[in-house]
């Protein structure tokens, strides 16, 4: 199984008839593989395990969420 890699930005809820419908506001990560699939020259220099946080961002369903997990973050100069 493959996972996806995201950041929360934001999280919405309704409440309608006793029912609370949670929407995550998300802001995707990619990983090498997923750069090299789309073209970008950047694949060449990540490494497989890292993580680079991109402008795409989407709307899901909170239910969506498998786990949460920390990331760490390295600011390059």
């Amino acid at each position: 199984m493959s996972y996806w890699y995201g950041k929360v930005k934001e999280i919405y809820w309704k409440t309608t008839s006793g029912n609370q419908d949670v929407w995550l506001d998300v802001r995707w990560y990619y990983r090498q593989v997923d750069l090299e699939d789309i073209g970008v020259d950047l694949a060449a220099c990540v490494g497989e395990y890292e993580l680079v946080l991109s402008d795409h961002t989407s709307i899901v369903d909170m239910h969506c969420v498998e786990i949460i997990i920390s990331v760490q973050s390295s600011q390059l100069m």
